[in-house]
């Protein structure tokens, strides 16, 4: 992997932190070489730009098909002292990276998975979204093109530990996504240094979700591979998001929300329990998450031509354009995504801004 030379420029408390993985990783080598010196095994260290602060981390399980090496190679000659960031160029990013060690990421279920996110996050696209990308794993060491046995795992459990937790100390990311199942997060997010915290949430994709010792939001989700990507996209970004905040403040204002994920999508569909009345008719007001254009829409669905008139007065009260809606007769109005964790929201403001313009059921 190429080195970075902002590395250099890192405060001391990151260059600590790093020496403190080099010493892990050597005590796993020299586990590692009490072993079969024929055996075969992959080597990893984290990616992503070692000035880069409160991004996103990605953690799988163990690397595939990565920096093989033999136990009789030197230690000096696999750590690499700095990490390599996931964006080297404008033009080549992150698939170029990945494509020198002949992996095709668009061919992986896990960096789909992990580039929808990172575009319901951030203002990216599909070539850049590494930018804020910090890339591990939770084993360090693996068998050629396979996870690590159990006894493998056993062999550098606590060292792959303490790295991950060192890894999160020096990038300080803002969010954490394990791609990894319960199963094989738990021995980390359990270890008392973790002080992992649960959240209770109503996505049913995410299989654990909470807050770790650094304050930063996690999420854990099944490997992508055969799963539906879109869900899971979808619902690890509104728990990033935190939507349910959201939503409770949303449903104090307007007296209740009903919500539906849609199969296989990243959209969501939110209905109002006491929909505004107009004309004596209550309104089919609805708020949809778009999350590959990281907003959501609020607007009235509707076949019936009679609604119309009322985006046009709705746009005049509120300063707002109504656009049309090609499938349906009624119209919408944009907010994004970027304030979605503001408590005085333009998407809280909004809903009020149009209950209080509008007689309210009740």
């Amino acid at each position: 992997m190429l080195g970075f030379s902002l590395f250099s420029s890192a405060a001391t408390k990151g260059k600590n932190t790093v020496d403190n993985l080099k010493e892990e990783f050597k005590k796993i080598f020299e586990k590692i070489q009490c072993l079969d010196r024929t055996q075969k095994f992959e080597w990893f260290q984290a990616c992503g730009r070692p000035d880069l602060k409160h991004g996103f981390m990605v953690v799988g399980r163990a690397v595939n098909s990565w920096k093989e090496f033999t136990a009789d190679k030197k230690f000096e000659d696999l750590y690499e002292p700095e990490p390599s960031p996931l964006e080297e160029s404008e033009d080549g990013g992150i698939a170029s990276f990945f494509s020198r060690y002949g992996y095709n990421i668009n061919g992986s279920a896990f960096w789909r998975t992990v580039r929808s996110i990172a575009k319901g996050l951030y203002p990216c696209d599909d070539g850049n979204f590494g930018k804020k990308l910090i890339y591990s794993n939770l084993y360090k060491i693996a068998l050629p093109g396979q996870n690590p046995p159990p006894a493998l795992q056993k062999l550098q459990l606590l060292q792959s530990i303490n790295i991950l937790r060192k890894e999160i100390l020096f990038w300080e990311p803002s969010f954490i996504l394990f791609l990894t199942d319960w199963n094989w997060a738990e021995p980390f997010l359990t270890a008392p240094e973790m002080n992992f915290t649960p959240i209770i949430s109503p996505y049913d994709q995410l299989k654990a979700c909470g807050i770790l010792f650094n304050g930063c939001r996690i999420a854990v989700i099944p490997h992508p591979q055969g799963k539906k990507e879109r869900l899971l996209a979808g619902q690890t970004i509104a728990f990033f998001h935190d939507f349910e905040k959201l939503y409770a403040e949303i449903a104090s204002v307007s007296g209740g929300l009903e919500r539906k994920w849609y199969f296989n999508s990243v959209s969501e569909e939110i209905l109002f329990s006491k929909p505004p009345i107009w004309n004596h008719i209550p309104l089919p007001l609805l708020i949809q998450t778009d999350l590959n254009l990281q907003c959501f829409r609020v607007g009235i669905w509707s076949r019936d031509k009679i609604f119309l008139p009322l985006c046009q007065i709705l746009s005049q009260k509120l300063n707002r354009a109504f656009q049309c809606n090609s499938a349906w007769t009624g119209g919408y109005t944009e907010v994004k995504f970027c304030i979605a964790n503001d408590a005085t929201s333009g998407l809280v403001k909004l809903v009020r801004d149009i209950y209080q313009s509008l007689r309210v059921n009740g």
